[in-house]
């Protein structure tokens, strides 16, 4: 077993990242850590704040080596969880810091389903800012920390269709994904919304910034709105909020 876990738990997860890519496995970090990771600001007042898990996305192509993996580097496994559900997603625990691994198996599969595989070779390190933005903003009932983590995301990334800038949100991806299926429509509109509400009644953030992630939150709703839907998408609007569109998740805890 490699003693080598930092206290740090955002360099921990570049170490891992690291580790990995040396052994031909791919990682790619999502939720708060992976927008700590594109977002100047992170360590900026009023977005800064703590961090109490590492949540990955792994490539399917690596899946037999990653419980070996990840218990050199010291962590220790959830042997029942990973036994029966191991094929989408694993879970580790570093006991001495009090923290959880969660590492998702090529898909985010939570309120919503998302593909991922193909997603990881976009980028290095976190994954690219509409996935981000899309495994945030997919939760249906948006906490605190969901809130600023967005909002710091919409506040440090470019935003546009088609954008092939590095590290710019790409409003086409998104707005395809939510003409295709309406539960994710649903979900995302109703919280860019709810968005829009917190971030307005913040007092610490400044006029400027709440305008500018506005502006950007309408730009992301716009194209959602203009895109084409599919078939699928315009049958499943004829039933509404009838039938529910969501999952809700597993609290795997600690």
């Amino acid at each position: 077993m490699i003693e080598t876990i930092k206290a740090d738990i955002y360099l921990e997860g570049l170490r891992l990242i690291e580790e990995a890519e040396e052994k031909g496995l791919t990682l790619r970090l999502l939720g708060g850590l992976g927008i700590r990771h594109i977002c100047p600001s992170a360590t900026e007042e009023p977005w800064a704040r703590e961090y109490e898990d590492i949540d990955f996305v792994a490539s399917r192509s690596g899946r037999e080596s990653l419980e070996r993996f990840f218990e050199e580097q010291g962590y220790e496994p959830n042997k029942q969880r990973n036994l029966f559900a191991g094929d989408k997603r694993l879970l580790f625990y570093d006991h001495g810091n009090n923290r959880q691994l969660d590492i998702f198996i090529g898909v985010f599969d939570m309120c919503h389903f998302l593909e991922l595989e193909e997603r990881l070779r976009l980028t290095e390190t976190a994954l690219a800012p509409e996935d981000l933005f899309l495994t945030k903003i997919q939760i249906i009932e948006l906490n605190q920390k969901d809130i600023y983590d967005l909002g710091l995301l919409l506040l440090d990334t470019e935003v546009g269709k088609g954008k092939k800038d590095k590290g710019a949100l790409d409003t086409g991806y998104i707005a395809r994904l939510c003409a295709k299926d309406w539960g994710w429509y649903k979900t995302v509109t109703k919280n860019i919304r709810e968005l829009k509400h917190h971030l307005g009644k913040m007092p610490e953030l400044s006029s400027e910034q709440k305008e500018k992630i506005s502006a950007k939150l309408d730009l992301i709703e716009n194209e959602i709105e203009k895109q084409p839907k599919s078939m699928a998408w315009k049958t499943r609007n004829l039933v509404g909020e009838k039938v529910q569109w969501y999952n809700l998740p597993e609290d795997l805890g600690k």
